[in-house]
């Protein structure tokens, strides 16, 4: 590893501090492809984009991406190679899709990752998948909206998402309180606690909102909804419904009504 953070250049590993004097895009942009950047507790200035293979580790919720008054989402992946963003906090993104995370490919890995306060003027209040492979867990994602999907959307012929393990709180959007899928896009939530998701159209789905086509799917294990949603919670839009898989779920009896609904094992309807 070189010594000399002041090019960031020929490094495969580095600790950044927000002292360092240099912005966190440019030590982004200046990494060798496959480098590690690991964040000292601070606030960083966002937005920065990835376009080569990287992981980004910080200290959890001390290690805060913010956005500029200039906006933006707060984390842009343009790659088809891994990136791994790892114990981060990003608030306070806006953007047309995906206020904090807006993945456009690659083989995305997300752990212990905190969006809050995340606004996208369409689709993906925190999160906007628009191509690759994602997979997350502990993810925690509090007060965002959108238009379509406020926590999250998932869009595209080769979009997948899973997501283990994580939180949805105090979001909405006109459809897809929680999130809106479309496209042939694969999506998997196992261990998820949804809590205050709200659509403001009454077919809209309070959580879910569905508009995919041949391939898509929804698959639902271990979900559970903290409260009860005003309307319907999964909107299925499409003459020929999406399967979506209900597994060891807590869900309110009106779940039972959606097309396309197919429950595996046991779920407490209540």
């Amino acid at each position: 590893m070189a010594t000399d953070h002041g090019t960031c250049q020929s490094w495969s590993w580095m600790r950044y501090s927000d002292q360092m004097g240099r912005a966190l895009a440019h030590v982004i942009q200046h990494a060798s492809p496959g480098a590690t950047i690991e964040l000292a507790p601070g606030r960083y200035l966002g937005p920065i984009t990835i376009d080569r293979e990287l992981t980004i580790r910080g200290a959890g919720d001390l290690s805060r991406i913010v956005c500029s008054p200039v906006g933006g989402s707060v984390i842009r992946v343009r790659t088809l190679e891994p990136v791994r963003l790892e114990s981060l906090r990003l608030e306070g993104g806006f953007a047309s899709c995906g206020g904090g995370l807006n993945i456009q490919g690659g083989d995305v890995c997300l752990i212990n990752l905190h969006l809050r306060d995340c606004v996208a003027d369409q689709d993906g209040g925190a999160v906007y998948v628009g191509r690759g492979v994602v997979k997350g867990e502990r993810i925690r994602i509090y007060a965002a909206h959108a238009r379509r999907g406020g926590a999250i959307a998932v869009n595209g012929e080769s979009s997948r998402l899973t997501l283990f393990n994580s939180q949805i709180q105090n979001v909405e959007a006109e459809r897809g309180g929680a999130t809106w899928m479309a496209g042939a896009a694969q999506v998997r939530f196992e261990g998820l606690t949804i809590d205050k998701a709200r659509a403001s159209t009454s077919d809209g789905g309070q959580a879910f909102c569905v508009s995919g086509h041949q391939g898509a799917k929804l698959e639902l294990i271990r979900v559970r909804f903290g409260d009860k949603p005003i309307g319907q919670p999964i909107a299925n839009r499409l003459a020929s419904p999406t399967p979506i898989v209900v597994e060891r779920c807590d869900l309110p009896r009106w779940v039972q009504s959606t097309p396309g609904l197919q429950v595996r094992g046991e779920t407490r309807w209540r």
